[in-house]
């Protein structure tokens, strides 16, 4: 039996914070904006220099978590009502955000509000009686373990549909400079995946993990930097041998919305042309977590430029582990590959 992710769809806000907006609030010490001027401009320059080097990049997403559970209902009510799925066939809700699932929604534990458990939340809410509720906490990769355990579940474990839900929220301002070169923005999505028709296959999927690289901080060292590089661009190259494949076969690569910077390094350690890689999204709205693989498989699938073609999907989670995915897209009709939207902020 094969597998497919039969529909992705993703929400972002409509509010935006600027890098500007992040420098300019005293929120990071001299030294703090010294490691950034350092990583992002290869100097020390003044703080106002080092806003005014960076006014004109594309501004990030800025949410409410308190939207999540709406805008994930008005999503799911589309995709049921397109027919795609109906709730009774959802076998398994699987919720890659933190730790929700156990403590609930950070927000409400700032205020008066009751805790609300977010895929718990929507399994009664959208009438999803059959499914059974899980959590994948894996930092900015946890969709791609969702697939790979969706994938089992579907081909081997008896389930009909299985429902992956994504999500991204920073409530700290000076966290969404991660690492001093990476900016993080606001958003969520949603997979579904069964036995078919679905716009891409899932082929395989390969994951490694090194706890010795569990921080921000080892993961930023310079020597950890290149076994990141060396161990993901290994990893790709070891999936698609698995498959008999070269990049020869893999007319696009599409990574996390980091940074491109770290491209070129990959593209050079691969043997591929930098055009290989899908940059559409990257620097537009911000990294978005995991989020950004149902963005980017979204936009790419909806645009049909290669059927029956080759994808790889690659990520690394600071923690440290990495994950490649091998789906080959299918030719369907562009109702299936899910809807993209800007949501205004508003309170559920």
């Amino acid at each position: 039996m094969k597998s497919y992710i039969a529909h992705l769809d993703y929400s972002v806000p409509k509010a935006r914070i600027t890098l500007s907006d992040i420098l300019s609030d005293g929120g990071l010490s001299e030294r703090d904006l010294a490691k950034i001027s350092q990583k992002l401009l290869g100097r020390i320059v003044p703080k106002q220099k080092l806003i005014d080097s960076w006014e004109s990049m594309s501004s990030m997403f800025l949410g409410d978590r308190r939207t999540e559970a709406g805008m994930f209902v008005d999503m799911l009510a589309k995709m049921f009502a397109s027919g795609i799925a109906q709730a009774s066939e959802i076998s398994y809700i699987i919720y890659s955000h933190g730790n929700s699932v156990s403590v609930g929604d950070p927000w409400s534990l700032h205020s008066d509000e009751e805790s609300v458990n977010v895929p718990y939340f929507l399994q009664q809410k959208m009438e999803m009686a059959n499914a059974v509720v899980f959590n994948v906490e894996q930092e900015c990769t946890g969709s791609f373990t969702a697939i790979n355990i969706a994938k089992l579940l579907v081909e081997h474990g008896g389930a009909r549909k299985v429902l992956i839900l994504s999500s991204n929220y920073f409530e700290c301002t000076q966290k969404r400079l991660m690492g001093g070169c990476v900016f993080v923005g606001d958003g969520q999505g949603l997979m579904l995946i069964s036995g078919g028709p679905g716009p891409l296959e899932i082929i395989d999927g390969v994951g490694k993990t090194d706890g010795r690289i569990d921080s921000i901080n080892s993961f930023m060292d310079a020597k950890n930097q290149q076994r990141i590089l060396d161990v993901g661009s290994s990893l790709i190259h070891e999936l698609l041998r698995k498959h008999g494949l070269s990049f020869d076969d893999v007319p696009i690569l599409v990574p996390l919305n980091t940074t491109p910077i770290v491209w070129q390094a990959y593209a050079k350690r691969l043997g591929i042309s930098l055009k290989k890689v899908f940059f559409e999204n990257m620097g537009k709205g911000g990294h978005l977590g995991d989020v950004d693989l149902i963005r980017n498989l979204r936009d790419i699938s909806s645009k049909q430029e290669f059927p029956n073609g080759y994808l790889v999907v690659y990520g690394v989670a600071t923690g440290t582990s990495w994950n490649a995915l091998l789906l080959k897209t299918c030719p369907l009709a562009a109702e299936t590959a899910g809807h993209r939207r800007e949501e205004t902020a508003s309170v559920v």
